[in-house]
């Protein structure tokens, strides 16, 4: 279970939707049409999470407060307390992801478009947060294909990869009670105690769904649904 302290960090990144290094905070690399209802300040995401196949009841909640052209800042809260087997995990958390009532609770930003999804992280290569240094970082791109690569350099040289590993051509994705097509993408290298993190999107819902699998073959997963979309 300890392996998976960066679950909330991980989904987080995609809250929001093939090939150049992003050193600077420019964010024009992704065009595309901002007033869609995904970007709807107030947008709420329901946020399932299984962990081994069980399902775990996580008192959480993710909500666009703020919409400037695209750029949504996102407030992500979640009380891992509340949760049996997670107090190690929650008190591993540093301090700079809660409030003061010991809550996870991380606001962060994304660029949704009609044409992907942008995130923006530190140079150290995790979620950015409120007042951090931020480095843009293309998540998806609607009209990409299988084998494209997103990278983005790192303040320690290395580089962080997100490689379109296939596209559906069908509704073949599980979704609340519907089927829908999916972009899905794998990012390495991964976090600590992470053997690969897999993400899944929609050109209509944005974010979808989540793999985050662990060094020990341990796996999260689950997906994500708006309100607005």
């Amino acid at each position: 279970m300890k392996k998976f302290i960066i679950v909330l960090l991980g989904i987080s990144l995609f809250m929001m939707s093939c090939e150049e290094i992003f050193d600077t905070k420019s964010d024009d690399k992704l065009g595309g049409n901002t007033d869609i209802p995904l970007n709807t300040v107030g947008n709420t995401f329901d946020v399932s999470v299984y962990m081994n196949n069980s399902y775990l009841v996580v008192p959480s909640s993710a909500t666009i407060t703020k919409s400037d052209n695209g750029i949504n800042t996102i407030e992500i809260v979640a009380d891992l307390s509340q949760v049996p087997g997670f107090a190690t995990i929650n008190s591993l958390i540093p301090a700079v992801y809660k409030d003061s009532q010991g809550r996870v609770n991380l606001k962060t930003k994304a660029k949704v478009t009609s044409e992907g999804i942008l995130t923006y992280m530190t140079p150290e290569g995790i979620v950015s947060y409120a007042n951090s240094e931020e480095i843009p970082y293309i998540a998806v791109r609607y009209d990409c294909k299988v084998g494209d690569v997103y990278k983005m350099k790192k303040k320690d040289g290395s580089t962080m990869t997100r490689t379109v590993i296939s596209k559906s051509t069908t509704d073949d994705y599980p979704i609340g009670f519907m089927y829908i097509k999916v972009i899905k993408i794998v990012e390495e290298p991964p976090y600590p105690g992470l053997s690969q993190n897999v993400y899944y999107f929609n050109h209509k819902f944005g974010f979808v769904g989540y793999e985050l699998i662990a060094d020990d073959g341990s796996k999260l997963e689950g997906t994500i649904f708006p309100d607005n979309y």
